[in-house]
């Protein structure tokens, strides 16, 4: 649970939102087959004038040791962009995610979402690695 109250109700705005977020979430790991993992969250969203129930989830595949590719969505009823110090309302994203295990102390990271919403649709990429030592 996410509970975000703020002392004087003059004070909200863009970035200091006052909301109530309630969810839980069921997963599991190697099933329905080996390779395979589920996820199903379910949100009670309560903001300002807005409340919202949202069901999300993603399918998390690994085909061998080195490859895991996850694909998934979710729903937010604020969203913040610190790419370009932005915030979004009601957003609906879908995703992608790919990890390569390139040696047992490097691994190669990408991710893209869709994201939907009040202010229209974004695109966003991101590619990275983690490196262990």
């Amino acid at each position: 649970a996410t509970l975000r109250e703020l002392e004087n109700d003059d004070d909200e705005a863009a970035f200091n939102r006052e909301f109530h977020r309630l969810w839980m979430t069921l997963s599991t790991q190697r099933w329905p087959v080996e390779e395979v993992g589920l996820a199903l969250t379910f949100e009670w969203w309560d903001g300002s004038a807005d409340e919202t129930l949202s069901l999300g989830g993603e399918v998390d595949w690994r085909p061998n040791d080195a490859f895991r590719f996850t694909l998934g969505s979710f729903y937010s009823l604020y969203k913040y962009d610190l790419f370009v110090v932005d915030e979004r309302s009601d957003v609906t994203t879908i995703f992608l995610k790919l990890r390569w295990k390139v040696a047992s102390d490097f691994r190669l990271n990408g991710r893209y979402e869709f994201e939907t919403g009040d202010e229209g649709d974004f695109h966003t990429f991101l590619v990275g690695f983690d490196w262990r030592f």
